[in-house]
């Protein structure tokens, strides 16, 4: 960082930095370079490779004139003739040389005055009494010793140093003060931030805390896609085969409520045209009816344990031997002679349903075990079988049943 050599010179790069102040290098010339030294009157010694004086101790006449510049209006280049010698704003008055202003004098000599009355000699020969001066007089040999006065010069300086150093100092703190505020303020700032999203998140957790409970409360009542349909606010749903079979079982109790409580009340419900679409995608392949059972188990799932005993029934009928094509299953059926047919009939309440069927198949006790372990698996409860003696006889030998052992 570069810093005027002049003595007592406040100067340097970074606090002249914008100001137009330029900073030179000594002359390489030896004898030119001495003069530069004695006009900063400074008592350490001065490297003058790295040592720099400001522009502020030059008068305008002793740069060059950069008439290129001048002439097409531009900043004029600032450099020095090669006899310029620093003479503005210097510590101290050479013999012979008018190179400060009478202010400056003025100021130089009330600074020589306070370092008098506020020091003592620090002369180790004799004690000298510094008589009261008048003001603005400038001390001379006189009244005060050389060892004293340059003692007083140095104290002076010192105190000029001192001066701007406090100056300086106060212009920190106050840009300190500044940052401390600007901290603070950025601080609180973030701390309402902080305190806006607690806040949000406690609202956030209390909404999900009341869909949790809500969710629980209708568990028993919709299903999870009704719910989620519900939350969502969803116009259009996808039903999957749990939602159609509950469904199908309401509308089957009743058309007119089933409308109303679509179309009325709102509660999230399959059009009569999805459920007419899902039917018509029932699987009625030969064997168990499973999407059957499916209704069945959730008809009977709050059902009392009395609607939910039942008996099977199966026969074995004769059909036509003819051939047919199944468009949905994209298959030909038959010819078939027979098919075997399975009913279960509840014994306290009055339905029944078809649970299996195949063609050409005889009831064995493997096959009626079958049947009855997914009908148990759905919800109802098996007491009793039922069937005439055409095609089931096989059957009563395998279970050992006759009119003496019937259990």
């Amino acid at each position: 960082m570069s810093t005027c050599a002049v003595a007592t010179c406040p100067n340097y790069h970074r606090k002249t930095k914008g100001k137009g102040v330029i900073y030179h290098i000594f002359p390489v010339c030896p004898n030119w370079s001495k003069i530069w030294i004695s006009k900063c009157k400074r008592q350490d010694h001065i490297n003058v490779k790295y040592a720099r004086i400001c522009s502020d101790h030059f008068r305008p006449s002793d740069y060059m004139d950069d008439m290129k510049n001048r002439l097409l209006g531009l900043n004029q280049k600032k450099i020095l003739k090669p006899d310029a010698v620093p003479s503005v704003n210097l510590p101290l008055q050479d013999n012979g040389e008018d190179i400060s202003s009478r202010s400056e004098r003025k100021r130089k000599r009330s600074i020589l005055r306070e370092a008098k009355i506020r020091l003592k000699c620090p002369s180790p020969k004799k004690v000298c009494e510094t008589p009261s001066m008048e003001p603005f007089t400038t001390p001379t040999n006189e009244n005060i010793c050389s060892s004293c006065f340059e003692t007083q010069k140095e104290n002076a300086l010192l105190l000029e140093r001192i001066r701007f150093l406090e100056k300086e100092l106060e212009k920190t703190k106050e840009e300190t003060k500044k940052n401390q505020r600007k901290k603070k303020i950025k601080e609180m700032k973030t701390k309402a931030q902080i305190g806006r999203i607690l806040t949000e998140n406690k609202s956030l957790k209390s909404e999900v805390k009341k869909l949790s409970k809500i969710e629980e409360n209708f568990k028993n009542i919709l299903t999870a896609t009704q719910i989620n349909a519900v939350i969502e606010n969803k116009s259009k749903i996808k039903w999957t085969a749990e939602d159609i079979s509950r469904h199908l079982i309401i509308r089957s109790i009743s058309r007119r409520a089933y409308e109303y409580w679509r179309n009325q009340i709102g509660i999230p419900l399959p059009s009569a045209s999805t459920l007419k679409r899902w039917c018509s995608k029932f699987s009625c392949r030969p064997g168990m009816l499973h999407d059957v059972l499916l209704v069945m188990q959730k008809t009977f799932h709050s059902k009392p344990e009395a609607e939910r005993l039942c008996i099977l029934s199966f026969d074995e009928m004769h059909i036509d031997r003819k051939i047919c094509y199944d468009v949905s299953e994209d298959q030909i059926l038959g010819p078939f002679s027979k098919v075997q047919l399975v009913l279960a009939r509840g014994i306290m309440a009055g339905w029944k349903q078809p649970v299996f069927f195949n063609f050409d198949t005889t009831m064995t006790k493997h096959l009626l075990y079958e049947i009855i372990k997914k009908i148990k698996k759905k919800g109802l409860i098996v007491k009793a079988i039922v069937s005439d003696l055409a095609g089931s006889s096989t059957l009563w030998k395998e279970l050992e049943i006759t009119s003496e052992n019937n259990i």
